[in-house]
This record gives C-alpha cells, sequence and structure tokens, in this order.
C-alpha cells in the first residue's frame, strides 16, 4: 500500500479515501476513541507503510477538527465507495484545506470527484475569516461560524467572555513538551542537537522543552530511553508544580494514571521521601511501574487504592488529578468535541466531589491537597472548588505562584492556551488547618 512518493492515482486514493471514511464512522457511531481506532484500523492491515498510516492518521485528525464546519457535506453513513460519494470527497478535501495538509496528488482525486476546481486552490489562510470566505467559494460550505466549530452543551460549561478566545486555539495543531529530569537537561539538550531535533527551553518552567521537529519518536532517542526526559504537557506539567514537593514528605498520587505527574513530583523530592501511586484502573499502574523503573526512581511506591483508602496513614500532601471531560486537551484530540456525551460534564463534577471527599480525609494536619483536572468546564473547576470549601471547613485555599507567570494566585490556577502554545488545565490548592 505505501507509495514512496505519494504519486495518487485512483485506486490508491481509494484505499486512502475508505480507510478514512471507516474509522471516522466508527469513531462517531461507537464513541470510541480515535487514537486506538487508528491503531486497530492499521494492526489490521499490515501492508500500510509509514508514508500511508501519516497520511491516513493526519486527514482524520483535520476531519475531526473541522467537523464542526463541513459535517453539513458529508453524508450520514459510511459510502461503500468513499470516491463515488461526492459528499464524503467534498467534506474531506475541505478538511485537508483547511488544515493545509500537504497530501497535492490525494486531494486533486478528492477535489476532482467532489467537483471542486483545483486550479483556484491555494493554500489555506490564517485567519479564522479567511477560511470562513473560501470555504464558500472553494467548496460551496456556506453559513459557517466559529461557534460551530465546538458542539452546542459545550457553549455554556465555560464563561461567555472566554469562549471565543477558547475555540480558536482548538484549530492548531499543539506542539510536543517534554519534560527532563534526573538533573539531566543538558545532556538531553546535547543528544537533541547531534540529532538536529529543533527545540526550545521556556523561560520560565526551568525542566519544560518545547519539541518544534515535525516528526519526532522518543522512543529512539538515547536520553528517553535511559529515563532522562518524558513527554508531557507544560499545562499538566504546571499540575505537578503546584504541588511543590520537597525532599522526604510523603504524597499520595490518588488517580496516577500512567504516572505523569507521580513521575514530577518524585523528580522534585530528588528521589527522596515517598509518592504512593494509585488508581481506580490498576492496568494502567504497569505503565508507571515501567517509567518509574526507566528513570530510576525508587521513591515511587504503587499500592491498591482500596488499601490506602482503608489505611491509617496519612499524607503531607494528596494530589488528585481528577477524571474529567478533557475539554482543555481538544487540541489533541479533536474527536472528543463530537464524541462526548452533553452531560459529561456534569457526571465528572459528581465524580470529582466523590473522590474529593474521600481523598481530603488522608490529609494530615496542616498537609496539602491539590485538585487538579484538564477541563475548561467552570462546573468541574471554580463549582468543585466553592462545594470543597463548604463542604469540608478545616479546608482553605492556600495562595502559590503560578508557574507560568511568577504571580499570585490567591489559591486557583488557570493555564490556557496562550501565549505558551499549550493544553489547559485548572489546579487549586488547598491546607488543612
Amino acid at each position: 500500500m505505501e507509495d514512496n512518493n505519494l504519486e495518487c492515482g485512483y485506486a490508491q486514493a481509494l484505499s486512502y479515501s475508505n480507510a478514512i471514511a471507516e474509522i471516522f464512522y466508527t469513531v462517531m457511531r461507537e464513541k470510541r476513541p480515535l487514537d486506538r481506532e487508528i491503531k486497530n484500523y492499521f494492526r489490521g492491515h499490515p501492508a500500510c507503510g509509514s508514508k500511508d498510516r501519516f497520511l491516513i492518521t493526519e486527514s482524520l485528525f483535520s476531519l475531526f477538527r473541522w467537523y464542526g464546519w463541513v459535517k453539513g457535506k458529508l453524508p450520514k453513513g459510511c459510502p461503500e465507495n468513499s470516491l463515488e460519494s461526492k459528499k464524503f470527497c467534498t467534506g474531506l478535501s475541505a478538511a485537508l484545506w483547511l488544515e493545509n495538509q500537504p497530501f497535492d496528488q490525494f486531494m486533486k482525486v478528492l477535489c476532482k470527484s467532489a467537483g471542486v476546481d483545483v486550479t483556484w486552490l491555494k493554500s489555506s489562510p490564517d485567519l479564522i475569516k479567511e477560511k470562513i470566505k473560501g470555504l464558500s467559494h472553494l467548496f460551496k460550505i456556506r453559513k459557517c461560524d466559529i461557534f460551530d466549530l465546538v458542539p452546542q452543551w459545550f457553549r455554556k460549561e465555560v464563561l461567555a467572555d472566554e469562549i471565543a478566545t477558547i475555540i480558536e486555539p482548538f484549530q492548531r495543531r499543539p506542539p510536543v513538551w517534554i519534560r527532563t529530569q534526573n538533573d539531566a537537561q543538558e545532556t538531553v539538550l546535547e543528544e537533541f542537537g547531534e540529532l538536529g531535533i529543533d527545540f526550545s527551553r521556556h523561560e520560565i518552567v526551568s525542566n519544560a522543552v518545547k519539541i518544534s521537529t515535525g516528526k519526532f519518536n522518543a522512543r529512539d532517542i538515547e536520553s528517553y530511553k535511559k529515563g532522562l526526559f518524558e513527554i508531557q504537557d507544560l499545562a499538566s506539567q504546571c499540575l505537578g508544580l503546584v504541588c511543590g514537593a520537597s525532599e522526604n514528605q510523603i504524597w499520595w498520587d490518588v488517580c496516577a494514571g500512567a504516572g505523569g505527574k507521580s513521575l514530577l513530583i518524585a523528580n522534585q523530592m530528588k528521589g527522596q521521601g515517598n509518592v504512593v501511586a494509585t488508581d481506580k484502573r490498576a492496568d494502567i499502574l504497569k505503565e508507571l511501574q515501567k517509567r518509574a523503573e526507566r528513570a530510576n526512581f525508587k521513591n515511587i511506591q504503587i499500592e491498591d487504592l482500596d488499601k490506602v483508602v482503608l489505611s491509617q496513614d496519612n499524607f503531607d500532601g494528596v494530589f488528585v488529578d481528577a477524571p474529567c471531560s478533557c475539554t482543555g486537551v481538544w487540541r489533541r484530540n479533536p474527536d472528543l468535541r463530537w464524541t462526548a456525551r452533553e452531560d459529561i460534564c456534569e457526571k465528572s463534577a459528581c465524580t470529582q466531589k466523590e473522590i474529593l471527599e474521600l481523598a481530603c480525609k488522608k490529609v494530615r494536619p496542616k498537609g496539602v491537597l491539590v485538585y487538579a483536572t484538564c477541563s475548561l468546564s467552570v462546573q468541574e473547576n471554580e463549582d468543585i472548588v466553592n462545594h470543597f470549601l463548604k463542604s469540608f471547613p478545616e479546608f482553605e485555599l492556600e495562595d502559590f505562584v503560578h508557574p507560568l507567570t511568577g504571580e499570585k494566585t490567591g489559591g486557583t490556577m488557570k493555564v490556557k492556551f496562550h501565549p505558551d502554545d499549550c493544553d489547559a488545565t485548572f489546579a487549586a490548592r488547598f491546607r488543612k488547618k
């Protein structure tokens, strides 16, 4: 299936577009994560080469990112022959044009099937207003509005004066951020230089490095194999920094998942003290075990969640990176905009209250509790903080310095897409009286 030159004739274009259509409609119908469906598809189609996988993957992300504008052109169900579906070819080619994808040969076949005159097809402009004009002129897609790029329910979840500034960053691909650890930044960056990897250090967050190189495979890099850095978005790094863990403390990472924040806290503690990591999904902690061993962190202890809850142990700090709607990472996962249930924020808020009630009981007197989400929803962030303070008056918000601005926060922090080009997160730091 792979064609090194991507000289895309009809037969190859058909294989591409059929793959894109199959995965797209499966995700929409079954509400499954896009990245997982892509992996499943390629696992079942081993003939797909690296360039085939790249085209199919990038096309899918483009289609979901711009779905709010092109959905009116897409058929309701998956076409048997996608290149014979004028609607599908119009919607897909419009999404690729909006994203400025470099698949010229594939685009020509799509546009021919869609009846789009390629002689007028130029690079998509950067400005949203100009993109709207281009859609109307080239693809006959009219009446587009920036608010169409997110589901209607989401508009009610964020502050009215923030919604417009939130949506536009959703339409730009996020960069890769890494976090160096074990005091090995110079070693890591020296290897990047030798490999020709473009990067820039963050001006304030000392361990954060943004990767500018288009294709970045950490698993091929020696310093990654030695545990000297982890892939972690800048906004996620900020959540760990809010903890401010110090040597010889004992922290509990309640919802540790694959362990990115556990590793950050362990690194803050310079390998001393102890980080107890738990998660309701026990299997996912296996990834944390691998990462901790790779980085040679001896101060991470993986435990059963129920065992910790029932124990008599209390902690200097408890970190709750709560399950949430993940609206703050929609740049990375554009499919979630269209597959998430309308009540996801409400249901997440109920879960978050339960977890906080459980976790706060394990904070020792004068200890710290940090609550965090990767959500933009007021219902999951500010409303949860207010509810917690009313329910547990023995806690109070504690002021801390915002990791990106150096300014005092009053106890709660928002990280947004600008100006640091990262995901969006929220955190609150409480002190037990």
